[in-house]
């Protein structure tokens, strides 16, 4: 079995498939998981220390929750066309490069202490996320055979 992209492109070829140097690919992929889901638990966290250090209201305070979860909606079919052009791996480093940049943006909207530069990099780090997403589940799918690929997402 082939899996190929969005271009027609051969991504991953019967022979790659279900061999032992797929375990670490996998297990790569899993922590990856781990990854942005913390990332995107710490989102409840972050609420009540802006809300204090911002005297922010309620609909100020949500807009976190709410500017995170819109690049989802956003991002998906830029990251799509980003996964067609660029294939599954280089996404995933493009991905993990963009939360790298979201989260360095932290520090001068801490610096600064200007919420919507918080925004922004809540923005920032939840479009690589949703990069990650998007390639790392049918990459984690396609490393294996096709009757386990359930499992492994």
């Amino acid at each position: 079995m082939e899996v190929k992209g969005a271009t027609g492109e051969v991504v991953i070829s019967e022979a790659y498939q279900g061999t032992k140097n797929n375990h670490g690919a996998v297990a790569l992929m899993v922590s990856l998981f781990f990854i942005f889901g913390i990332i995107t638990v710490f989102n409840d966290v972050l609420i009540p220390h802006l809300k204090s250090v911002f005297q922010l209201g309620y609909v100020e305070a949500i807009l976190i929750q709410f500017t995170f979860f819109s690049a989802y909606f956003l991002m998906a079919m830029p990251a799509a066309k980003v996964i067609a052009a660029k294939g599954y791996k280089n996404s995933i480093v493009i991905g993990l490069i963009v939360v790298m940049f979201g989260c360095l943006l932290f520090y001068p909207a801490a610096s600064m202490v200007f919420y919507p530069l918080f925004l922004l990099a809540l923005f920032i780090m939840a479009s690589g996320i949703t990069l990650l997403q998007v390639s790392a589940n049918p990459y984690l799918a396609a490393l294996g055979s096709a009757e386990t690929a359930s499992a492994r997402l």
